[in-house]
């Protein structure tokens, strides 16, 4: 998936933005299942067409994990603090 432009040909530079996605699976270390993947790493690709200027978009994947440790968080804080209530909170909020 991709959004932007490819390329502006008469200004010879491109500016888009695309999303590299990791499929979930899971894997073992020392008899421990874990999941892995699941996840997408956005990337950007700007500047002059004459240079390979794709990197990850570090802005991207530090705003993600933040949301995703802030879930993590309101939902621990909802089992361990609010008992039955947490789940219905959580049920309204959708996590």
């Amino acid at each position: 998936m991709g959004e932007g432009v490819l390329a502006d040909l008469p200004r010879k530079r491109l500016d888009y933005g695309a999303r590299l996605r990791v499929p979930p699976t899971t894997g073992e270390v020392q008899g421990h299942r874990h999941k892995l993947g699941n996840y997408e790493i956005p990337i950007r690709c700007r500047g002059p067409l004459t240079v390979k200027s794709c990197t990850p978009d570090l802005a991207g994947l530090v705003g993600k994990a933040a949301g995703q440790a802030l879930q993590h968080g309101v939902e621990k804080f909802l089992e361990d603090k609010a008992g039955g209530a947490g789940k219905a909170i959580k049920k309204l909020l959708e996590f």
